[in-house]
């Protein structure tokens, strides 16, 4: 089968790289699913999971039937009740501990409220703090259980319970129930509500276990909706509304209904109960996918994939493939995540989850080096060139060139320089030139010159200098290089005339005892000046004083806290990255501020860091790959979640191709 056409983004890692890619419509015999599973030997709670939701930062949140569990991706934190003493658990404030629902405030990404079944709660996600919320009194005196929850238009949130549908407003602290029409009739009634879905217009389309309700919120009135060609009752788990405004409707023994509110037509989508398959028709639950399929989970006979445009049914179930197939025909909720990735909750055997995302990760092939050195394969830095070939250094093993293999896999192709006929070892640096087609490669042994074009390589020679280790290298819009030998000593370096200038006349004591410790970067600001990072502070250099003039933060940097990796922002903003976190240093006024909006940044070392052209910023760290954006305060991990290989990224593993 053909790949599809993938377009090269952002080379983040010297293992992986990200990519956009078109994903084609395939049959199902043809691009089998293959599901990863998460359970409780995983460290989830229990296996019986009943809610899933992805908050503003990335993390997994899944409701079990004995506690609330948060996923990075790697490693699952469960919150009990008295779960004293135990590794990764944290306590809930009530024994309620069956989760049913999840909602997040577009506005407050850090509050996440969440149901159990007689419960409403507000829990801070920065300082982990559960609070109350006040839900109607009812609902407990009744045995009304909360099935879900559901957030309106204006903000409020709404139930639904057994017995019917309750609002809250969290800003008022004010709450509603409202019985359901058969509890109004009488209230041994053993209709129940199950599904809830408020719409823009304000009303509340409910699903009961005999119709279809619309609630009409402003005169706090109940309709009765009819269902051509489906008989009644109908028992309603799930509801959903499409693109273009149909209702979608899971139903118990009914099959998959769709219903126009404007023309009120109704179509149905079932097995015949002579059918082998008539578990078709008892669904649980319901997804409309981003490339809007219809998902729907059932009891008995697995999942449901339906394409509205082309028709094509196809069904999933569990079978003897315990590795990548389906682990249980129970389906309790389908979710989708931001990446595309589809998560099933399960009665009985956990979480499912396949893996169809809109961005993916390329991961390299190692099979152009020898197995005995691959524990060996750490790289320290990449370039890209003007045509995106990208080239990835090693101390130890060297120069390597990436090309595109099979399968979506990247290969690591040694470079040989012409005449060499040796590998370039001891690499420390690289830097692309910004007109010509050279690498500047500094090593253990000097600095190097490599003509990609030509495959030639020379040595620069420096008559004067004690040493040639080159530890970091920068060029500025003239040309001139700016490197830093034997980690504490700036040099300027002309390659046109192979001059060098050494910067070491010092005004003061003080200035040289700053400037002999190691410099870990040379960058420049947006306006041009360069600036030097050393371990634990930030200095501007001045080259027509030959001084520095340094920014100390004794309160920020510490033995324990040291910088890593540094980038300039086009706004002129210098963001920083350390051992414990990010910070953010305004030049103008010389003020370092630590952010501390992000909880689990703040336990990282970021050791790489890139900003595309929508002025995000891609962090590569020790636990991961971070994607912020400073102007909303976006926060998005990927991690194995999303297909990521590793989570460990080096210092400087990181490289933007010519096209962005």
């Amino acid at each position: 089968m053909k790949s599809p056409y993938v377009k090269l983004k952002l080379f983040a890692s010297l293992l992986a790289a990200i990519l956009f890619s078109g994903t084609a419509m395939v049959r199902s015999q043809e691009m089998p699913l293959y599901f990863q599973h998460l359970t409780y030997r995983d460290g989830l709670a229990s296996n019986k999971v009943s809610a899933i939701f992805q908050d503003a930062y990335g993390f997994m949140w899944f409701g079990t039937d004995k506690g609330l569990c948060k996923y990075d991706g790697y490693s699952v934190t469960t919150y009990r009740a008295y779960a004293h003493n135990k590794k990764k658990e944290r306590n809930l404030p009530v024994l309620d501990l069956h989760v049913t629902g999840f909602y997040q405030p577009p506005t407050n990404p850090r509050i996440l409220y969440f149901s159990t079944k007689y419960h409403l709660f507000k829990f801070d996600i920065i300082t982990e703090k559960f609070t109350s919320v006040h839900i109607p009194p009812m609902i407990r005196d009744s045995h009304s259980a909360i099935n879900g929850i559901a957030a309106g238009s204006d903000g409020t949130l709404w139930l639904s319970t057994v017995k019917g549908i309750a609002s809250i407003d969290t800003t008022h602290k004010e709450s509603q129930f409202y019985w359901s029409p058969e509890m109004i009739k009488s209230k041994t009634s053993d209709v129940q509500v199950w599904a809830i879905l408020p719409d823009s217009n304000g009303n509340i389309w409910v699903g009961t276990t005999s119709n279809l309700l619309r609630f009409h919120a402003r005169t706090a009135t109940w309709e009765t909706v009819h269902l051509k060609n489906v008989p009644s009752p109908v028992s309603i788990r799930a509801i959903k509304k499409d693109q273009q405004g149909n209702l979608w409707l899971a139903t118990y023994g009914k099959g998959l209904v769709k219903y126009s509110p404007r023309t009120r037509q109704t179509s149905v989508l079932r097995k015949e109960k002579s059918s082998s398959e008539n578990r078709f028709n008892f669904q649980t639950s319901l997804l409309i996918a981003h490339n809007g399929e219809i998902w729907a989970g059932t009891f008995g006979l697995g999942i449901i994939r339906f394409n509205p445009g082309n028709k094509i049914l196809r069904i999933y179930q569990a079978g003897n493939n315990l590795i990548s197939g389906l682990t249980s025909n129970n389906i309790f909720t389908i979710y989708q995540d931001r990446s595309g990735c589809i998560w099933f909750a399960t009665y009985d055997q956990g979480i499912n989850k396949v893996s169809l995302p809109r961005i993916s990760f390329m991961n390299l092939r190692l099979s152009s080096i020898k197995p005995q050195h691959r524990h060996r394969t750490l790289f320290i830095a990449a370039v890209s060139t003007e045509k995106g070939d990208i080239y990835v250094a090693n101390y130890k093993l060297g120069l390597f060139k990436v090309k595109a293999g099979n399968d979506f896999n990247l290969i690591l192709e040694p470079v040989r320089p012409m005449g060499s006929g040796q590998l370039l070892t001891h690499i420390l640096s690289m830097r692309k030139d910004n007109s010509l087609p050279i690498i500047w490669i500094g090593t253990s042994e000097g600095l190097w010159k490599f003509n990609y074009l030509r495959n030639t390589i020379e040595k620069i020679h420096f008559a004067h200098l004690k040493t040639n280790r080159v530890n970091t290298i920068y060029q500025n819009k003239n040309g001139y290089l700016w490197f830093a030998i034997n980690r504490n000593s700036l040099i300027l370096f002309n390659p046109l005339t192979n001059q060098i200038t050494r910067y070491f006349n010092f005004e003061n004591r003080q200035e040289k005892k700053e400037a002999k410790k190691p410099i870990q970067k040379i960058f420049s600001d947006s306006k041009g000046n360069i600036w030097v990072a050393f371990k634990n502070k930030l200095a501007r250099f001045h080259p027509e004083k030959s001084s520095f003039e340094f920014y100390t933060a004794d309160s920020i940097f510490s033995p324990y806290n040291s910088i890593h990796s540094v980038l300039a922002s086009e706004n002129g903003t210098i963001w920083i990255g350390t051992r414990n976190g990010l910070l953010k240093f305004d030049p103008e006024k010389g003020v370092y501020q630590k952010i501390k909006d992000y909880p689990e940044l703040n336990r990282l070392t970021i050791n790489s860091m890139l900003e595309d052209d929508s002025h995000r910023l891609w962090l590569g760290t020790k636990n991961g790959l971070f994607l912020l954006n400073p102007t909303t305060n976006y926060l998005r991990k990927y991690s194995q979640l999303d297909g990521l290989s590793i989570a460990n990224f080096l210092l400087n593993s990181a490289a933007r191709l010519s096209n962005g």
